[in-house]
């Protein structure tokens, strides 16, 4: 079941005398056809929000402490700083996701932090145009998962790349599984591969895979 979440902490309280009645008019605000900017929630997590930067530093600084996003290093909000979440069109950020200075900066429209996601310092930031999907508990350290080349995409699974310059520099459709490259510059650069699960541990373990030639596959627990 969906819920909107119109809490004061949501950002989207003052939208309220404005609803439509209609579950029809309902649909195309969440469509973006009228022009009202707020999300659709999953009624039993609240785990995350989509939109522009602005809308979701507001919900963002409206969390609990400890699992607030879009914030410095030491987890406090000040709406005077904008670099931390800053991209142009629509993103969707978690709970704990964006933490650092800078964190989340240029991230690419469409793009997914997951809770406890891009953390440290440019963690996932610069990447526009290319759109990132992190999941929980991934890019941690300073940009680990910074500047995507080109008009890349990348998906990263939980608990992966992790470590300064682990991951960052990414080329287009490149997949990366569960708790895989850890470590200093471990995956730096590759594109067009996709890394398996608990693989690529260590410093430059999988170094500029498929930079230079088109990639491939680095199965479950390889490369360590």
């Amino acid at each position: 079941s969906y819920s909107l979440d119109f809490s004061a902490s949501s950002g989207y309280a003052h939208y309220l005398d404005n609803l439509p009645s209609s579950p029809g008019a309902l649909f195309a605000i969440h469509s973006g056809t009228a022009g009202f900017p707020f999300t659709i929630i999953p009624a039993s997590t609240g785990q995350c929000n989509t939109g522009t930067s602005d809308e979701v530093q507001m919900w963002c600084a409206g969390l609990p402490d400890g699992e607030r996003c879009c914030v410095g290093a030491n987890g406090n909000y000040d709406p005077s700083i904008i670099d931390t979440c800053n991209w142009d069109g629509s993103a969707t950020v978690c709970r704990g996701g964006c933490v650092g200075n800078k964190a989340c900066f240029g991230l690419g429209t469409d793009s997914i932090v997951g809770v406890n996601a891009c953390r440290g310092t440019i963690a996932c930031g610069q990447h526009k145009p290319s759109t990132l999907d992190v999941r929980a508990g991934s890019c941690i350290g300073d940009y680990v998962c910074y500047q995507a080349r080109g008009s890349a995409s990348a998906s990263i699974d939980e608990g992966s790349c992790k470590g300064s310059y682990a991951c960052s520099h990414l080329g287009d459709q490149t997949y990366i599984g569960t708790n895989s490259c850890h470590g200093g510059l471990t995956c730096v650069s590759i594109k067009l591969t996709s890394v398996g699960n608990d693989s690529c541990i260590g410093t430059k373990a999988c170094y500029l895979v498929g930079a230079y030639a088109r990639g491939g596959t680095i199965g479950d627990g390889a490369c360590l």
